[in-house]
């Protein structure tokens, strides 16, 4: 085992710890999970003397570390709708994301090799503590040999006196059989790899109703445009858009089931590449029998007669609070107008839905 034995419970420990990485020096470290070997990105042959560590293909691709998300949320400025607020109810915690490569932005992207790329940020203080202190994210890896489980107690001793290269962080006698951090990758669409199935309301949609009165004028183009801009966001199909959690209908509080959109409505939608041919109008009484995480009324007085105890979130469409008038029996140019106001709605939704200061309800 190296002599070198780093107690990361101290400032000095950590201090060392941090200075040795930034020489480029393979760690044992702990973590939330079980302990891994860590290398500071951009250290010479990083990856590859991880991957020789525990005789695994020099082209094998490691997860980046982090010790703090906002850390990480520096990486992935620009996600899809949902995705952050996924990412913060779940980090940090034993969760390895895995997300295309084209997503992140940051220096190393440049000479990252791999197409896809692992995500971690370890609920482990000490290793948080570390870790929020260096430059640049950890490549770790457990600690094993390739294709064999993760070792602990004396097993994970002997292997570490077999491998003076790295410094211990961590005391092998400690350390207890763990499990490994459930891992999932988005490609895009959610893909477990290791650990349980995601249920479906551990996806990173939300299922949304849009109320109007009539449900054939505002509602379905606000519906429509919606739907389209979720399925831009994801470079999905809107018909895959349920696989990510998302479901999107309207209704309306004075509908007769089965009315098509107006023919001004079915007009300005298509202005915009939307395609309200195929709309039939639901009441909402029949919507309500399904589940919802998000009901957005056009008009404030759309959402008057839900009950105190719906447990859907509540808002009106118009982030700034405002109704959007109803434009039946008006002109072209009212619809336009109607149409412009939702699109721009829409556009602020999906902003705060891409930002990292959203949180999923």
């Amino acid at each position: 085992m190296n002599p070198l034995n780093l107690d990361l419970s101290t400032p000095l420990g950590r201090e060392e710890a941090a200075t040795l990485l930034q020489k480029g020096q393979i760690l044992a470290l702990p973590t939330d999970t079980v302990p891994g070997l860590g290398v500071l990105l951009g250290a010479e042959d990083a990856a590859s003397r991880l991957a020789s560590c525990k005789s695994a293909p020099s082209s094998r691709p490691f997860s980046l570390h982090f010790g703090a998300l906002n850390q990480l949320n520096a990486c992935l400025p620009k996600l899809p709708a949902g995705l952050p607020a996924w990412i913060n109810s779940r980090l940090p915690g034993p969760w390895t994301l895995v997300l295309p490569s084209a997503w992140v932005e940051a220096p190393w992207k440049e000479t990252w090799p791999h197409e896809m790329t692992g995500f971690r940020v370890p609920r482990e203080p000490l290793f948080s503590q570390l870790a929020s202190s260096l430059d640049s994210p950890l490549l770790m890896t457990s600690i094993n040999e390739s294709g064999e489980p993760p070792l602990w107690g004396p097993d994970l001793e002997t292997w570490l006196e077999q491998h003076p290269e790295v410094v211990p962080a961590i005391n092998p006698r400690m350390v207890q059989e763990s499990q490994a951090s459930r891992v999932v990758s988005f490609t895009p669409t959610p893909q477990i790899l290791r650990g349980a199935p995601l249920s479906k309301g551990e996806l990173p949609g939300k299922s949304v109703l849009i109320l109007c009165t009539g449900n054939i004028c505002r509602s379905p183009l606000a519906a429509e445009a919606l739907r389209v801009s979720l399925a831009a966001s994801w470079d999905v199909s809107v018909q895959e858009l349920s696989s990510l959690g998302w479901v999107v209908e309207s209704a309306g509080t004075f509908a007769t089931p089965g009315l098509p959109a107006t023919a001004h409505s079915i007009q300005v939608a298509k202005e915009v590449g939307l395609d309200l041919s195929r709309h039939q109008a639901q009441f909402l009484g029949d919507a309500l029998a399904k589940p919802w995480d998000l009901v957005l009324g056009l008009g404030k007085s759309h959402l008057d007669g839900l009950s105190s105890n719906f447990s859907a979130e509540l808002d009106v469409l118009n982030p700034r609070g405002q109704d959007i008038a109803d434009p039946y029996g008006g002109s072209l140019a009212i619809y336009r107008q109607m149409r412009d106001e939702v699109l721009l709605c829409i556009e602020d939704r999906m902003a705060t839905w891409s930002s990292w200061g959203a949180r999923k309800t």
